[in-house]
C-alpha cells in the first residue's frame, strides 16, 4: 500500500511530500476503475453530513454526460460512517486522523487521473450542471483555475452577506476564494505543489492563487464562473460564525507573515473585478460556443426568480437589479438607457460603469438636450424608445416619467425601473 503511495507521488513529482503524507495515509481502495476521465472530483470529510449522500448522488446523475471520477477522502473518521456513500465513489482513501482540509485534499489529488481537478464541499449539493459547467469553462477559456458560486439551499432569496459567495452573472478574473467549488488545471496545480499542507483552516485559495500567479503572472487565467453552482447555506449560529472567523483570521495572519505581498496581491485584483472583456478564449473555443451559450442561458434563467426576488426599486447595492441588468445584456442582448440626463443620471452612469454594466445612452424630455452628449453618450428623444431597450429612470420628475412610459405600454420592472437616489 505504501509502495502505491510512493508510486503516485512520483507520478505527480511530489515525492518530496512522502514522509509527511505517509504519517497520515492509511489506505486507498479503488471501487471503480476509471481509465479516461475529463474531470476528477475530490471530496473530503471528517464526519458524515446529511447532505453528503445527496452530493454524491447528484454527481452520479451527471455521469451520463461527462466522464468523471469521484475521489473521497475519509479525513480521520470511522469507515462505518461512510458505508452508504461507497456505491457513488470511484476511489476511497482513509487517513488516520483529521488533517484539516488542505493536506487531505492534496492526498486525494495524487490518486486523480483527469486533466481537471474539482474540489467540492462535502455538505454542498451540486447543481445539475456543475460538472458540465466546469469542463465547459475550461474548454472555452484559457484558464488554470475556476471558482464557482454558492447559492442558498433553503432560503428563497440571496442574503446580503452572500456577496462573497455570489458575485453576479459575468465571468471575470478572480482567485479561488471558494475552495469547495473550485477547479484547477491538474498540471498547474501539481507544478506549484497544490494546497499548502500546513494550513489548518481558511484562506488556502488565496494562498494557492499567489503561488499560481508566480508561475503564470496572467491573472485573467484565474476566473469566476457564474454557472458553476452548488447549494450551500451559510452558518446561522452567531457563536459558530464567530469561532469560524477567529480560526480564519489566525490562518490569514500566518499566511500574511509567509507572503508579505498578501495585501498588495488582493488589491491588485480590484481593477479586474467584474471585467469580463479581458478573459482570453482558447484558440478552438468556437466549436464549443453553441453548447456553452445554451448552458449559460439555461443555468442563469433557472435561477432568475431567485436572483430577482427582492424589490424592484433600484438603488446602489441592490444586487437583484444589477443581476437583471446583466441578464438583459448578457443573455437577452438588450441595451440599457438612462432616462434623465441631469446630475442624477450622471451619478447613475458612473455607478453602472463601476459595476461593468454598459449604458448605451440617455433619454430626456428636454428637447434642447437632444443630440448632445453626456460622458460620450448621446441624449435621445424619448419618442424613439424601442422594444429592445431597458430604461432606468434617474430624475426628480420620476412620477411624470413613469406615467409617460406606462402610457407608451411599457411595464414596471419588465421594461423600466426607477433609480432611488
Amino acid at each position: 500500500m505504501y509502495s502505491l503511495l510512493k508510486e503516485k507521488l512520483r507520478e505527480k513529482n511530489w515525492f518530496y511530500k512522502y514522509n509527511l503524507y505517509n504519517r497520515y495515509f492509511d489506505y486507498v481502495e479503488t471501487l471503480s476503475e476509471k481509465k479516461e476521465v475529463e474531470i476528477s472530483v475530490v471530496v473530503i470529510s471528517w464526519r458524515l453530513h446529511e447532505n453528503t449522500l445527496l452530493n454524491l448522488k447528484s454527481l452520479s446523475t451527471q455521469r451520463r454526460k461527462n466522464e468523471l471520477e469521484v475521489i473521497f477522502v475519509n479525513n480521520g473518521c470511522d469507515d462505518e460512517e461512510f458505508k452508504d456513500l461507497l456505491p457513488y465513489i470511484d476511489c476511497y482513501i482513509r487517513l488516520n486522523e483529521n488533517t484539516g482540509a488542505y493536506l487531505a485534499r492534496n492526498i486525494g489529488t495524487i490518486f486523480s487521473n483527469a486533466p481537471i481537478i474539482l474540489f467540492l464541499e462535502d455538505d454542498g449539493i451540486p447543481n445539475n450542471y456543475l460538472i458540465e459547467s466546469h469542463i465547459m469553462v475550461h474548454s472555452i477559456f484559457d484558464v488554470i483555475s475556476v471558482r464557482g458560486v454558492y447559492l442558498p439551499e433553503k432560503d428563497a432569496y440571496i442574503p446580503k452577506n452572500y456577496k462573497h459567495y455570489y458575485e453576479g452573472i459575468k465571468f471575470f478574473p478572480s482567485p479561488a476564494k471558494l475552495e469547495g467549488n473550485a477547479s484547477y488545471q491538474a498540471n498547474e496545480f501539481f507544478l506549484v505543489g497544490g494546497w499548502d499542507d500546513n494550513i489548518k483552516f481558511g484562506h488556502g485559495g488565496i494562498e494557492l492563487s499567489i503561488r499560481l500567479t508566480k508561475t503564470e503572472p496572467d491573472k485573467t487565467k484565474q476566473i469566476y464562473s457564474p454557472i458553476s453552482i452548488i447549494y450551500h447555506d451559510p452558518l446561522t449560529d452567531p457563536l459558530k460564525q464567530k469561532e469560524k472567523e477567529e480560526r480564519q483570521n489566525k490562518s490569514k495572519n500566518r499566511l500574511r507573515r509567509i507572503h508579505t505581498e498578501w495585501d498588495k496581491f488582493l488589491e491588485s485584483w480590484k481593477t479586474l473585478y467584474r471585467n469580463s472583456n479581458i478573459i482570453q478564449y482558447k484558440n478552438d473555443a468556437g466549436k464549443y460556443f453553441p453548447q456553452f451559450f445554451q448552458l449559460y442561458q439555461k443555468v442563469i434563467e433557472d435561477h432568475f426568480s431567485l436572483f430577482c426576488r427582492n424589490s424592484g426599486d433600484f438603488y446602489k447595492g441592490n444586487n437583484s437589479i444589477l443581476f437583471r441588468l446583466e441578464y438583459l445584456q448578457e443573455i437577452k442582448n438588450i441595451e440599457i438607457f438612462i432616462f434623465g440626463a441631469g446630475s442624477f443620471g450622471l451619478d447613475l452612469l458612473h455607478y453602472l460603469n463601476e459595476q461593468q454594466v454598459e449604458v448605451s445612452g440617455f433619454y430626456d424630455n428636454d428637447d434642447s438636450k437632444w443630440g448632445n452628449y453626456v460622458d460620450g453618450l448621446v441624449i435621445n428623444n424619448p419618442n424613439n424608445i424601442t422594444d429592445n431597450e431597458y430604461i432606468i429612470i434617474a430624475s426628480t420628475w420620476k412620477e411624470e416619467i413613469v406615467k409617460q412610459l406606462l402610457e407608451r405600454g411599457l411595464k414596471p420592472i419588465e421594461n423600466f425601473v426607477v433609480y432611488e437616489m
